[in-house]
């Protein structure tokens, strides 16, 4: 952080205060069908069934919500699995069909969320977590770290919609002040200081950290 920013980050800080009362879960308000943990894993299950059926070597990397759900942390549920597809085009196809027979929305998995990725020119890219190889098919999970830089850069733009996931991701890191939180951000997203609100909702995370952080069992996606 540069000097002007210190002497400037109070202007326009959102009140600490707004958060007390914030519920810690707070359900996404789309039209989709909310989808759990078990929802993501059938899903991907059905998709991995149709790729090898196919003979399509695929992968399928995770980002948001959803890779929360299946490696870190119970959270509210989510409306979709995002994140780059490889090869788009046939997976969203066979997407569609097991949306079909599931009644979910056609977009359930989709690589909208992948124009928000660390584009490489900083000192760090996107990490990945396999959580599935086999007969030519991988699927991968962000790293805690990758999905944290992305949390903040999200909250950049959203606010404190964020703050949940972000509050439980630096307790996972084991992140205890702003400017390493910020640190991280700049190695994935060059050039850009922490915004007066995003520094009150850091602060405001890493003062009220959660009591318990209950990582899920290895996620489970049959053959």
């Amino acid at each position: 952080m540069n000097d002007n920013y210190y002497r400037n980050k109070d202007a326009g800080k959102p009140d600490p205060g707004r958060f007390a009362n914030r519920p810690r879960e707070q359900a996404d308000t789309h039209l989709h069908l909310l989808l759990s943990r078990q929802d993501i894993l059938d899903g991907l299950s059905d998709l991995v069934s149709r790729l090898r059926g196919n003979g399509t070597h695929a992968r399928i990397q995770i980002v948001g919500g959803a890779a929360l759900l299946l490696s870190y942390f119970d959270r509210r549920l989510t409306v979709d699995i995002d994140g780059p597809l490889d090869p788009a085009e046939e997976i969203t196809s066979l997407a569609k069909e097991i949306a079909e027979d599931r009644n979910w929305s056609d977009d359930w998995i989709n690589d909208s969320a992948k124009i928000f990725l660390p584009n490489g020119y900083g000192r760090k890219s996107a990490q990945w977590t396999t959580i599935f190889d086999a007969d030519d098919v991988v699927i991968q999970v962000a790293t805690a770290e990758t999905l944290l830089a992305m949390k903040l850069d999200s909250a950049q733009r959203r606010g404190d919609r964020e703050l949940d996931d972000i509050t439980k991701l630096l307790a996972i890191l084991n992140i205890d002040t702003a400017d390493e939180a910020e640190g991280i951000y700049s190695e994935y997203y060059p050039g850009m200081d922490f915004t007066p609100r995003t520094l009150a909702i850091v602060e405001h995370a890493i003062e009220n950290p959660p009591d318990t952080i209950q990582q899920p069992s290895p996620p489970t996606i049959d053959k």
